[in-house]
């Protein structure tokens, strides 16, 4: 059985009071040597008693410092069967065992949330007030530099303003600053939050890019134009073309007795239908079938276009590749592509028609359609993908427009770049590829 706490302590007490009974007894008989002798053993034990309260407070202050470093595998062992430290022991063990418990459970919330805002399309920053980056998302790191950054002013590469541009935002206000990204540049939007955690002030940064909801909302407003002015022109057409074709057919008998009547009811029934040809070819931007994704073999999709197209170069090193699209609509789009490189290159010397496809950021299928044409006019990149806009004396200006609509349904983008004289290049992008 263990000695109680309070019955040691009053042992204690009690030896040191025998012992200075018996050094006062001795002092009193002048036996000089066992007063010697018992002060001797007091001071002896006074001494092991504060070695032990020492050693005791040592193991104690040993403890509390692991906890206080985050060393949550230590524990404390008594040194004797002490009741009192078996208690200090058990307290250790439990108060330890709800760290590891709140440290878990702070472990799997953090992982919870940071899995969350990865998937956000999103780029998400974390900085401090001195601009150190605290943390980014997946899409951060991947959209900016392709790794993950320590301070802000790593980000002067995308655009030498943009460090200053993050540190001086303002909560609740937006702006937008345009960055390089790969060979072209994209258009951020810019929100900031500011809270505080563990005594330290820090400014979360989210930015979206503005281009994909611009033009879905571009592509919206088209739309409703194009429905509106075929409506229109449809009713206001009709009985025109109807009145042109019965008077035709009632002149044809006659049409030497007045042949400029005659010639004029034709050119006005050639024109009515022409008009109603090129109007039917604008209804189709709004009754445009939502795509049907299947899987597609790149090399299926590619073997058919090299077919159409002998001329052009086909760049197959994906061609094992899978493929989520609607191949009819996107094999449309590269058609159109692929059409009008080759008329671009009609009459150089050595025309050159160039169809490649990649992976880029790890998850997006991107085709270039390239030629070494004359190019693309500045004041004309602008506006190729508008509809009723044409360059060609032919074109009726739908092609482009519908491929931009096509990809914009597959949750992509086309784009182009050009400079006179250079050829020009058109970029589409797919996500969501699998492979």
């Amino acid at each position: 059985m263990t000695v109680p706490a309070s019955f040691k302590t009053a042992g204690w007490a009690l030896w040191f009071m025998a012992l200075g009974a018996a050094a006062v007894f001795c002092v009193q008989r002048q036996w000089v040597f066992l007063s010697a002798l018992l002060v001797l053993l007091a001071v002896a034990g006074m001494a092991a008693l504060f070695r032990l309260q020492q050693k005791l407070e040592q193991r104690v202050v040993h403890v509390l410092e692991s906890i206080a470093d985050h060393d949550l595998l230590t524990s404390y062992v008594p040194s004797g069967h002490s009741r009192i430290e078996r208690r200090m022991a058990e307290l250790v063990g439990t108060f330890v065992g709800q760290l590891r418990a709140a440290q878990a459970r702070q472990a799997a919330d953090h992982q919870y949330y940071e899995a969350l805002l990865d998937t956000v399309d999103a780029l998400l920053l974390v900085w401090d007030d001195e601009g150190g980056i605290r943390w980014m998302n997946k899409v951060a790191v991947r959209k900016l530099r392709g790794f993950r950054l320590h301070h802000l002013k790593e980000l002067g590469v995308l655009n030498p303003a943009f460090p200053d541009f993050l540190q001086h935002l303002r909560p609740g206000i937006i702006q937008s600053i345009r960055l390089r990204q790969g060979q072209g540049t994209v258009e951020l939007a810019a929100t900031l939050t500011r809270y505080q955690t563990s005594g330290r002030q820090l400014h979360l940064c989210c930015l979206r890019n503005v281009y994909p909801l611009l033009e879905q909302k571009e592509a919206e407003s088209w739309q409703k134009l194009v429905s509106v002015l075929t409506h229109e022109m449809m009713n206001s057409l009709a009985p025109v073309l109807s009145l042109s074709d019965t008077l035709c057919d009632r002149m044809e008998g006659r049409k030497d007795e007045d042949p400029r009547l005659w010639q004029g009811l034709c050119t006005i029934r050639r024109r009515s239908q022409g008009l109603l040809q090129f109007i039917e070819n604008y209804r189709t931007l709004t009754r445009l079938p939502h795509p049907v994704r299947v899987p597609v073999r790149l090399y299926e999709l590619l073997s058919d276009l090299q077919k159409l197209y002998p001329q052009c170069t086909m760049d197959t090193q994906m061609a094992d590749r899978m493929v989520e699209i609607d191949r009819g609509q996107m094999e449309q789009v590269l058609i159109n592509l692929l059409k009008n490189a080759v008329e671009a290159t009609q009459g150089m010397p050595a025309p050159c028609v160039r169809l490649q496809s990649m992976m880029v950021e790890g998850e997006r299928l991107q085709w270039r359609v390239e030629d070494n044409g004359p190019g693309i006019l500045p004041e004309v990149v602008d506006k190729i993908f508008v509809p009723f806009f044409t360059t060609k004396a032919s074109g009726c200006g739908i092609g482009l427009s519908l491929c931009k609509q096509i990809v914009a349904n597959h949750h992509g983008t086309i784009t182009v770049r050009s400079a006179p004289g250079k050829g020009a290049a058109f970029i589409v992008e797919l996500p969501l590829v699998r492979g």
